[in-house]
């Protein structure tokens, strides 16, 4: 639970000249009681699972060396251009418009996007056969982001309907932070159903999974 105090003055004058003259208007000045205005957070806007001091919205998709190589594979290879950031919800500390995103097309077939922005941001993007990007924030989207699915900030880019945030809240007397803070946001989530967050999720991992293993090939094969 948190809860905000507000102190609320009106002002009551007798004339448009007196409500201009407000340092000697004193006796026009009523301060009112203090209201409590208490909010609850509900379980249902938490509900995420904890891995390796990290949040995840559902179950975690993908395998998190897998990811990394994948990532890093798309940098290396992948064609170099400098977007804008319109349509993707970036934390709101994100200094500028734009971001370099590298893109290529794995021998599996699968399609990735590496994305590099500053102050650190770092996210992998997988774009499914209907033309929507699954991005996955690796870094650089404060202390929750972490590569595998889903994160504060992983959204769907490129569909209207599923590429829609909210605040994602957490309960600071669960998550050790005392009573002065019981409530404080983490961050966005994508809203969509849960079949959409398994369907998108195991689509990630899979493509992960097709294009590790061919960068596994290459290795042995390379050897």
């Amino acid at each position: 639970m948190f809860v905000c105090l507000l102190s609320v003055a009106g002002i009551f004058t007798s004339s448009a000249v007196r409500a201009l003259d407000v340092a000697g208007a004193k006796g026009d000045v009523k301060t009112m009681e203090e209201i409590e205005v208490e909010g609850t957070i509900e379980k249902g806007d938490r509900a995420y699972t904890q891995q390796d001091g990290k949040r995840f919205i559902t179950n975690p998709y993908g395998e998190k060396k897998s990811i990394l190589a994948v990532a890093k594979e798309t940098k290396t290879k992948g064609e170099r251009k400098r977007i804008s950031t319109r349509g993707m919800k970036m934390p709101p500390d994100y200094v500028g418009r734009s971001i370099y995103r590298y893109q290529y097309t794995f021998p599996s077939g699968g399609k990735f996007s590496y994305y590099e922005g500053k102050d650190g941001f770092v996210g992998l993007g997988y774009h499914s056969d209907d033309g929507i990007v699954v991005l996955d924030v690796l870094d650089g989207a404060g202390p929750f982001a972490s590569p595998m699915l889903w994160g504060p900030y992983d959204q769907i880019v490129g569909d209207k309907k599923r590429s829609t945030m909210e605040m994602m809240m957490g309960d600071g007397s669960q998550d050790g932070m005392g009573l002065l803070k019981s409530g404080y946001a983490i961050g966005y989530m994508a809203i969509m159903d849960d079949e959409d967050y398994s369907d998108l999720g195991t689509a990630y991992g899979n493509a992960i999974n097709d294009a590790a293993k061919g960068l596994a090939s290459d290795t042995t094969a390379a050897n």
